[in-house]
């Protein structure tokens, strides 16, 4: 091969890389299919699933696009990278997304997705009386997973508690009776407690629901159509019951 040929390969090698760096031309990143990017976060989404199970909110959103005739994939990524990505318009959107009117600018909200709800599990004979919330765990022996938004709300009220590494240690902290509350999110508990039967040997007493969306960007190409496909597709889920079949795959409990 010769210099000025061995030029021109090595030139069109680097063009190809760099273009694949670039974000796509608007009838390319509109059509099918949609990507949608997420971070880890069991039973939410799951990077590296293990029996077939990508997610609650994965598998939730494939579907109902798939109802009408649609295809998305889901790519991971870390969260602020994948929020800046879909505000640029180089991703339709991002999943798992709590409401933030800062986020309005930039995003339109789905019907709900799914829900975290936060509360605190107890021993399956906790008596329990009046209204629960975050306060009312003083006076208990509780525990929080380090590092989680919990031990933060925990530590906002002045609420004490003995720091978890995992969820599944304060989980068994609290069966094996060494403190009387653990408070969580009650769908990662009950999807992590699946094993040896767990989440049956505890009761969830619930404080806070917080609502999830697919968040679609702004610059997406007839984002507003799209937003419109997924949430029908959505109600076609939870109308002929595969959204309630998809969500009892990611939980042991039968109470």
């Amino acid at each position: 091969m010769g210099k000025h040929s061995l030029l021109l390969s090595v030139i069109g090698v680097f063009a190809a890389g760099v273009g694949s760096l670039l974000p796509l031309a608007p009838a390319a990143r509109a059509a099918d299919p949609i990507q949608i990017l997420a971070v880890h976060f069991p039973p939410y989404e799951i990077k590296d699933p293990e029996d077939d199970l990508p997610g609650f909110d994965v598998e939730v959103l494939t579907s109902a696009f798939k109802r009408v005739n649609r295809k998305a994939s889901v790519e991971f990524l870390p969260w602020k990278r994948a929020v800046h990505l879909a505000e640029q318009g180089n991703a339709a959107g991002v999943l798992s997304c709590a409401y933030n009117a800062g986020r309005e600018k930039n995003f339109i909200f789905s019907d709900v997705l799914s829900q975290a709800t936060r509360g605190f599990y107890v021993h399956p004979d906790f008596d329990a009386t009046g209204p629960v919330n975050v306060d009312f765990a003083k006076g208990y022996s509780v525990t929080a997973v380090s590092g989680y938004v919990s031990a933060k709300t925990l530590t906002e009220h002045k609420v004490s508690f003995d720091p978890s590494p995992t969820d599944i240690a304060a989980i068994r902290k609290l069966i094996n009776r060494r403190v009387e509350m653990f408070y969580t999110s009650q769908e990662a508990a009950d999807y992590i407690g699946r094993s040896d039967n767990l989440a049956n040997r505890m009761k969830f007493l619930p404080v806070k629901v917080i609502p999830y969306y697919v968040c679609f960007s702004r610059k997406w190409p007839d984002v507003e159509k799209l937003v419109k496909d997924f949430n029908r597709g959505l109600r076609i889920l939870r109308q002929d019951g595969q959204y309630q079949k998809i969500h009892a795959k990611y939980s042991a409990r039968t109470s």
